[in-house]
């Protein structure tokens, strides 16, 4: 099928954001393209970072972590190819994916699966920071590799099947024109707009806040009872301050990213919003995967000293101070660790991100040392 015989919003002919809004265009493509260089270098990066740290483990299981691998290789599909297209599109418009029959239909496949992958990706990350830190006694058997690697699986499974209906002809792939990207043509069936709406955007976004409110009442109260049986700690208060604003941050980057988009597509359904509605919200959905590697990897000390270790390469002192960074922390973590782990590349403590290190701090531990495992809900 030509391409150029439906797009979205019901037009014909070979209309595109630079002809209808050169101003915004401008803005778009610059902003886009400037977050998909900063995503695609940021999670390269980040997943460096996870297998230097992952061969510094000798040979320890890190099941964990293969939920942050599974989230930056959803994250690098968005950024390194869906994004780049989507600026073509901005400034070419309907007529260059004719000229490539199929594309634009791969295009709009790939992103509604890698998105809702990235997405529920998160969504597990968080049950698994929940049962980690609120279900200690079950983490060890939930979280074998088998099944951490089936969950994996299944977040690609689970994105596969939300997009499979616009194969089977509940909807169809195309270029839709208010957003100037190869999408799911969500003006075709308003069902599965909001089908894939619900299941896609809304459901891990309850997810991640049902786990992380669970997360922040429990390091409350964990962290009450560690002030009154060894003293009150005005550090311990801040640390549990800082660790809430992280979680918080969270929640908010993805209800900030995808909320927007999520409500736009299910109130539009009959089409007659402003195309800035759809070109805004649809950018900033597609940023969240350019600034996944940012919160789960600059916010995290240790990861940024890593990111600094692995940039600076062989730069003589500065390579040096990152690295005796490195070493402070790790050295630190030991405190709360039951096993000593040696290496400065275990840069994911239980003192942040946590999914390289699954094991619980030891009893014995003061409180200030001891509650660094629950930065782990990050």
């Amino acid at each position: 099928m030509d391409i150029a015989s439906f797009v979205s919003n019901g037009s014909h002919g070979p209309v595109t954001l630079l002809e209808i809004h050169p101003q915004l265009a401008v803005a778009y493509v610059t902003v886009l393209g400037v977050a998909a260089f900063v995503g695609t270098a940021g999670n390269l990066l980040l997943l460096t970072t996870i297998l230097l740290a992952s061969r510094g483990s000798h040979g320890k299981p890190l099941h964990g972590v293969v939920f942050i691998v599974n989230l930056v290789c959803s994250d690098l599909i968005v950024t390194a190819v869906i994004n780049p297209f989507a600026i073509i599109g901005a400034v070419r418009g309907v007529t260059f994916f004719d000229n490539f029959p199929g594309l634009c239909r791969v295009l709009g496949s790939a992103c509604i699966i890698s998105c809702c992958t990235s997405l529920l990706c998160i969504g597990c990350i968080s049950l698994n920071r929940y049962v980690f830190i609120c279900r200690q006694w079950a983490y060890k058997r939930l979280y074998s590799r088998f099944n951490c690697s089936t969950m994996c699986v299944g977040t690609w499974v689970l994105g596969i099947l939300l997009d499979l209906p616009s194969h089977a002809g509940w909807s169809r792939h195309g270029y839709d024109i208010k957003s100037s990207k190869c999408l799911f043509d969500r003006t075709y069936s308003y069902s599965y707009t909001a089908f894939l709406s619900i299941f896609g955007v809304y459901f891990p976004l309850l997810l991640i806040a049902s786990c992380y409110v669970a997360i922040v009442v429990h390091v409350s109260r964990a962290q009450l009872r560690l002030c009154a049986a060894m003293g009150y700690k005005p550090s311990a208060f801040r640390k549990m301050l800082r660790q809430g604003k992280v979680i918080f941050a969270i929640f908010v980057v993805f209800a900030v990213c995808w909320l927007p988009y999520a409500t736009v597509i299910l109130m539009d359904h009959n089409d007659t919003f402003p195309m800035t509605a759809h070109v805004i919200t649809s950018l900033v959905a597609h940023l969240h995967a350019s600034v996944n590697f940012a919160i789960y990897g600059v916010a995290n000390r240790n990861v940024r000293a890593a990111y600094i270790r692995l940039v600076l390469g062989g730069a003589g002192v500065k390579r040096r101070a990152a690295v005796e960074g490195v070493d402070r922390t790790v050295t630190r973590t030991r405190a709360c660790s039951s096993d000593e782990t040696d290496g400065i590349d275990r840069i994911f403590d239980q003192a942040t991100l946590g999914l390289l290190d699954d094991r619980p701090p030891s009893d014995g531990t003061n409180a200030e040392t001891c509650s660094m495992v629950y930065e782990s809900a990050i």
